[in-house]
């Protein structure tokens, strides 16, 4: 996706209902945050640790036997709307007690995020690494394939390049 189709996260943040909040701290006041019913979270606009534009949200989620603080990042810019939700959702489960956040009040987004968690970097790279061709091959024809690759090697240059190949149909290994 180009960067110039992508969408500013401050913008999305405004449309899931993050309000305008004198008392968070931003490089462009005011900052935002949102009320959950018993939890409050900030989003501020700042440049991070590593020098990158970013939006941090923070918060402190308490429940009747925990207390814990909630301290993420998000791009500036994100691929879509759904994408935006899903990792604020990801972050506040992390941070959450069991793993999952339940906000006192419904909120329509986060359950929109949580419908779209295959849209998240890393289950997407997953999804494309389970769907990639691959090959299984019997254990008696391996152990073939690599005593002829051994016995080849042997007498070969040490700079000599083995090659394995896999078209979808054929297992391909080339050496010497």
């Amino acid at each position: 996706m180009n960067e110039t189709d992508k969408m500013a996260t401050w913008n999305l943040l405004r449309d899931f209902g993050f309000q305008p909040d004198d008392r968070v701290w931003s490089d462009v006041p005011p900052g935002l945050s949102f009320d959950f019913g018993d939890f409050n979270l900030s989003a501020s606009w700042v440049v991070s640790m590593k020098l990158a534009e970013v939006v941090l949200f923070s918060g402190v989620l308490a429940t009747s036997r925990t207390l814990g603080a909630v301290s993420f990042e998000l791009p500036r810019k994100v691929n879509s709307r759904e994408l935006c939700a899903a990792l604020i959702v990801h972050y506040l489960d992390n941070a959450a007690e069991k793993g999952v956040f339940h906000p006192a009040r419904e909120v329509a987004w986060v359950t929109e995020g949580r419908k779209h968690r295959h849209l998240l970097p890393w289950e997407v790279s997953k999804s494309a690494y389970q769907a990639r061709s691959h090959c299984t091959v019997q254990r008696d024809w391996l152990r073939l394939a690599l005593k002829s690759m051994v016995e080849l090697l042997a007498k070969a240059d040490d700079a000599a390049v083995v090659e394995f190949s896999f078209d979808g149909s054929v297992l391909l290994i080339r050496c010497c």
